[in-house]
């Protein structure tokens, strides 16, 4: 996939007609799947090449949001989950106060035809330009591009099959569905602050995951007779509910290098999928310090160091708490590892 990095200041224009498609997408969830594999279906219908347009960083961090500051999907993660639905090209716009207050109308009447919009596949709650002026309305007064609106999904609209792992956004079978309001980036966060990592696989059709390497820690887990992989993680994810989870470990032992202008990729062959124990928090019974993730692979024996590993949650165990010594500490963690494993049969 190529990558056009985009900056306010620098006009830019595409040589290449696109069916585009617009949205921060933080998480890539099931209704922004469902909007990117409509826009890949209309290229088709129409010849035309499917590309995505994004922002970094987040426009709410820009506008003053701490929260927004991390995020589900950082921007490599994005990319790749772009490239793996079909899209072909990205414009990342460099989403600054100066990008900001950009107008509604110029947004629309200049920077989209320069990025080669001839159609327009978006979300109908899609906002844009200075002070979010510009919606779908402002938007089909176009004359450059025509527009097509996608609805959004309803939590209700998705579930897990019977006898499924996976999470769809379908109607073509019954579904295991919960209630209403509609799938978003938002619910996810919200979700994933409770704890609720189930869930929020359902909503994201995916089990949510971060990555990072691993690096040295003080070799407590190991004393303890559990030992941990310590992960640094560097890109700015959000970080769920403090607590430990049941997880799957992705260990990847050789980097798949990407192409030059396209994001990661993955080589199959160089990655292994290890049943894990994570705990996500500051380790009151040992320092009560800065926040960290510590990950136990399950009947796993090797050098972890300088590896980069994928946590992907898939169900909370419990709070983070303080044991009175590390004997009672060392317990628990063998209480954890039996209910950990009744995830994975």
């Amino acid at each position: 996939m190529h990558v056009h990095f985009v900056d306010a200041r620098f006009p830019y224009r595409s040589s290449t007609l696109h069916v585009l498609t617009l949205g921060m997408f933080d998480g890539v969830h099931v209704g922004h799947a469902a909007l990117l594999r409509r826009a890949v279906r209309a290229a088709e219908e129409r010849g035309l090449e499917p590309a995505v347009v994004t922002f970094t960083p987040h426009p709410r961090a820009v506008l003053g949001d701490p929260a927004f500051l991390r995020m589900l999907t950082p921007l490599r993660e994005r990319l790749a989950l772009f490239h793996s639905l079909g899209l072909r090209r990205a414009y990342v716009l460099h989403y600054t106060p100066e990008f900001s207050r950009i107008s509604a109308d110029e947004f629309r009447d200049v920077w989209l035809p320069a990025l080669g919009a001839k159609h327009v596949v978006l979300g109908e709650d899609f906002r844009y330009g200075a002070e979010r002026q510009g919606d779908v309305g402002h938007l089909r007064a176009a004359t450059a591009f025509t527009v097509e609106v996608v609805p959004s999904v309803p939590e209700a609209g998705i579930g897990v099959r019977a006898g499924e792992g996976s999470a769809s956004a379908s109607s073509a079978a019954p579904l295991v569905a919960t209630e209403v309001p509609k799938v978003s980036s938002r619910r996810v966060r919200a979700l994933l602050a409770a704890g609720e990592a189930a869930e929020a696989a359902r909503l994201l059709g995916r089990p949510y995951a971060l990555e990072g390497v691993v690096v040295p820690g003080d070799g407590r887990g190991r004393r303890l007779g559990f030992p941990t992989a310590n992960l640094l993680v560097v890109e700015p994810y959000v970080f769920p509910r403090r607590g430990v989870y049941a997880a799957w470990a992705e260990l990847r032992e050789v980097q798949a290098r990407a192409r030059e202008g396209a994001p990661a990729g993955r080589d199959a062959r160089e990655v292994r999928r290890i049943p894990a124990v994570v705990n996500v928090g500051v380790r009151p019974t040992v320092d009560g310090g800065r926040e960290r993730v510590e990950a136990h692979l399950l009947d796993f024996s090797g050098e972890l160091y300088g590896a980069r590993l994928r946590l992907e949650f898939v169900a909370y165990l419990r709070e983070e708490r303080r044991f009175p010594n590390l004997s009672a500490l060392a317990e628990q963690i063998a209480r954890d590892v039996a209910f950990a494993r009744k995830h994975f049969v």
